[in-house]
């Protein structure tokens, strides 16, 4: 941020986003010292935003013993977000006519900062198993998923490198990628297949076929994939009649966000 935009930030509407941003899937509620633990901001201070942000319903005093959680305006301002995101209501047939067809888990992402943002999930009506712990407005890591590793290899050279350096390699697994130059061979493959794998690398048991959608600039906008249990998909599968049908998919949505 330059200097002239780094003159119009206002610091008190800072750390009352600091305080919005603690809360998570996680840790759904906080107390005002946890809050002040997490934001480094002392408790006089935390609570003299909770209560401004309490009584315009951006949090909210859940418990007697002083827990916050998320108010009911930072859902309708969320639900403005997803309502005006055009991505995604383009995307949503296409999602969901994969999913019936495959019987299988369908995510629809996009980059933000270090993180894949999941815009959608769409999980078939006849699928008996829920299989993945992702949800809707959840974040997934970038070095160890289809989506995120499809987002993260059709990135511009330089964002590519300095997102790289940005985030920790977190081990989940067995198969997750931890090594850094291992990762960025692995991103320069799939850049020249068009499509990333996910064998068993978040979450055990779970695989994933992910490509990427184009805008009509052809810049790599989001990642839609195609998940599933390792013992009922075949690698054979995953690689061979999955990717085509995801391809398909993916490029329908990039025609539709103006791709030629």
């Amino acid at each position: 941020m330059n200097s002239e935009k780094k003159a119009y930030i206002v610091r008190s509407v800072e750390k009352a986003l600091q305080i919005l941003r603690s809360f998570s899937f996680k840790s759904p509620t906080l107390s005002m010292t946890e809050l002040s633990k997490i934001t480094g901001l002392n408790k006089t201070t935390v609570l003299r935003i909770l209560r401004t942000l309490e009584k315009h319903k951006f949090v909210e005093e859940v418990s007697e013993d002083g827990k916050y959680t998320i108010g009911v305006e930072v859902y309708k301002l969320g639900n403005v977000f997803f309502h005006n995101l055009d991505l995604e209501k383009k995307a949503r047939p296409h999602l969901t006519r994969l999913a019936n067809e495959l019987k299988k888990t369908i995510h629809l992402c996009i980059l933000n900062e270090a993180k894949a943002l999941y815009l959608d999930k769409i999980e078939s009506d006849e699928q008996a198993v829920r299989i993945m712990t992702s949800k809707r407005g959840d974040h997934a890591s970038l070095h160890c998923t289809g989506v995120g590793k499809t987002l993260l290899a059709f990135q511009p050279d330089a964002k590519r490198e300095a997102i790289l350096n940005n985030f920790e390699l977190d081990r989940f697994t067995k198969n997750t990628i931890t090594d850094r130059d291992v990762l960025k061979k692995e991103l320069d493959k799939i850049q020249k297949q068009g499509y990333a794998l996910d064998l068993e690398e978040r979450e055990d048991d779970v695989v994933c076929i992910a490509a990427p959608v184009r805008n009509m600039n052809g810049d790599v906008i989001a990642s839609v994939s195609i998940s599933g249990l390792a013992h009922q998909v075949p690698r054979k599968t995953l690689k061979g009649a999955y990717k085509e049908k995801l391809l398909q998919v993916a490029q329908s949505i990039s025609r539709a966000m103006g791709h030629a």
